[in-house]
Order: C-alpha cells, then structure tokens, then sequence
C-alpha cells in the first residue's frame, strides 16, 4: 500500500491485489481523511507505467466528480 498527499485535503491510497487471473490495482480518494471514491484496474501480465499505481491514480482523477477542475489539474501536475 502506497499513499500519495496532494495537499493537505487530498491524498490517494493505493494498494495492489492479487486475483485469481493476475492482479489488480485499486486507488482511494481520500478528502479530510474520508474515502469518497475508488477505482479497480484489473492486470494479467506486469503493466509498463512511470510509477507504480500511475493507470489507477489517473483513472480516479479524471473519474470523479469530488474533485473540482482546478484540484484535477493541480493533482495530475503532481503526480506526473
């Protein structure tokens, strides 16, 4: 498990599995220490991304809506 702090109101946990056909990925948001969102992205083989959790964090980002654009923006840039 893996946390990355955006801010002092965002964070995300991210934590890889292990499934019965490969692994998974799954990233929490987290505002105020709340979880308000989560994504899953499934893998069979290894994944080719510039950091570990890179595909899920993206994909939580862009999906939700307890973001406004401007903290989107901001949390991209910060990740890379």
């Amino acid at each position: 498990m893996r946390s990355f702090k955006i801010n002092n109101k965002i964070s995300i946990v991210a934590k890889a599995e292990k499934t019965r056909s490969g692994f998974r990925h799954r990233a929490t948001l987290m505002l105020n220490g709340f979880s308000v969102d989560e994504v899953t992205v499934p893998y069979l083989n290894r994944t080719w991304e510039s950091y570990e959790f890179q595909t899920a964090i993206r994909k939580l980002i862009n999906k939700t809506n307890k973001l406004n654009t401007a903290e989107k923006v901001t949390a991209l840039a910060k990740l890379g």
